[in-house]
């Protein structure tokens, strides 16, 4: 499968006992979504391989611990750090403001007053809140705004299309 095609899930953080089982680190809102899987995409060698689960629990701490078919103990600590992908398929959909990052890429943004600010063109991780990349043909470097639900009115899926809520003043000036 390609990487395109998937979503990064997260990593096997560390061993788990000795039989072979590893902890899922989920880099996910809703891990209690990924629980119950019946197979993954791990990546080894830049290739994505598919390993059905054996068993999977969940620990005190809600972390999810997998013992994948045909991995024992001697196996298992290769995999360790290893990212884990999921087909696209596989997302829970989203409705209201929530979106997934990768769904929005290209969409255009539009201001309160429906003028076209520009298109997604990627995000930036920061701190407090991500940031959508937004570009337009007027400016050399993309708008960054907060894309938090107190600047988002809402998010079109049939449109795909972004509405913004009024921004703070000079906040698009920087």
């Amino acid at each position: 499968m390609r990487r395109e095609d998937c979503f990064y899930l997260g990593h096997f953080s560390r061993l788990h006992g000795i039989w072979g089982e590893l902890i899922a680190a989920l880099d996910t809102d809703r891990p209690e979504a990924y629980y119950h899987l019946e197979s993954v995409l791990v990546e080894r060698h830049a290739e994505l391989v598919p390993f059905f689960v054996e068993a999977s629990t969940v620990n005190a701490r809600g972390q999810l611990i997998l013992q994948l078919e045909e991995v024992g103990p001697e196996a298992a600590p290769a995999l360790v750090g290893a990212s884990l992908y999921l087909p696209l398929s596989q997302l829970p959909p989203l409705s209201g403001k929530q979106f997934y990052f990768h769904e929005v890429m290209g969409w255009p943004v539009y201001r309160h007053d429906g003028a076209l600010l520009g298109h997604v063109q990627g995000f930036q991780e920061s701190g407090a809140q991500p940031l959508f990349q937004i570009a337009d043909d007027q400016r050399s470097t993309p708008m960054l705004i907060p894309a938090i639900d107190a600047f988002i009115s809402s998010v079109n899926r049939s449109e795909q299309a972004i509405y913004l809520q009024e921004l703070p003043e000079g906040l698009l000036e920087l």
